[in-house]
């Protein structure tokens, strides 16, 4: 009997891969990216393993108090009398069961384990809502950036047009070459800010993508995803509240 194989991308199912690669061109929402965040990251991973490294270890704890039975049988070829474990008569079937009634220390036990869950599932909110602000906090950093960065270059461009009309205005005999000079440190000006404001943007796309779980290719900010903030009132005094 032979076997056929299929070939499918290394590291993701093809369902997996033909989605992800499908949705590139497609905007990040900021309410996607928190709930991929909270369902991806490796601190929710961490969380959910504490949590239930905690229940088990109530569970075991509990397990002193549960009966425990023991099911075996003497039967065996043998010459002379028979014997058996503990010096027990021989038998063909036997049953036991073995348990703890009283454990004043296994009871102390169990009631640290269970305060180790509560206190591990408060850990776990407050690691839950660290990971929504880093995620909230990097996503409008890097929409501000991207934005940023249009306007950047749309500095670089009449930076660009300005050093012409400078070159011409020099070649014309009216201005000096100092102008040309300074004209050239502008357009490097807007060229190192545009380099700057790249290099911030390519990190938080990146710690995004830890986040999130989705390549860096497909980490795009939509500005109108992001909800509006609460307008504060002026004639309320907050510092007092």
């Amino acid at each position: 009997m032979s076997l056929g194989c299929c070939r499918f991308a290394p590291g993701l199912p093809p369902r997996a891969t033909a989605s992800r690669s499908g949705n590139n061109d497609k905007p990040l929402a900021f309410h996607t990216a928190i709930e991929l965040a909270l369902k991806n990251s490796a601190t929710t991973g961490l969380a959910q393993a504490d949590l239930q490294r905690a229940r088990a270890t109530v569970s075991q704890s509990r397990d002193v108090f549960l009966p425990q039975m023991v099911l075996g049988s003497g039967l065996g070829f043998s010459y002379g009398f028979p014997l058996s474990l503990e010096g027990a008569a021989p038998s063909v079937f036997n049953v036991n069961f073995q348990g703890a009634l009283l454990n004043a220390a296994q009871r102390d036990y169990i009631r640290a384990a269970k305060s180790e869950v509560a206190s591990t599932t408060a850990q776990n909110a407050d690691r839950r809502n660290d990971v929504m602000m880093e995620t909230a906090l990097a996503y409008l950093q890097l929409d501000l950036l991207d934005s940023s960065v249009s306007v950047q270059r749309e500095q670089q461009q009449a930076a660009a047009k300005f050093q012409d009309i400078v070159n011409q205005r020099v070649q014309a005999g009216l201005d000096s070459q100092v102008e040309t000079t300074r004209a050239k440190l502008a357009v490097a000006k807007t060229r190192l800010d545009i380099a700057r404001t790249g290099a911030a943007a390519d990190e938080l796309r990146l710690r995004l993508s830890q986040l999130t779980g989705l390549p860096v290719s497909a980490i795009r900010t939509s500005t109108e995803t992001i909800p509006a903030l609460p307008p504060v009132p002026q004639d309320q005094d907050l510092g007092e509240r």
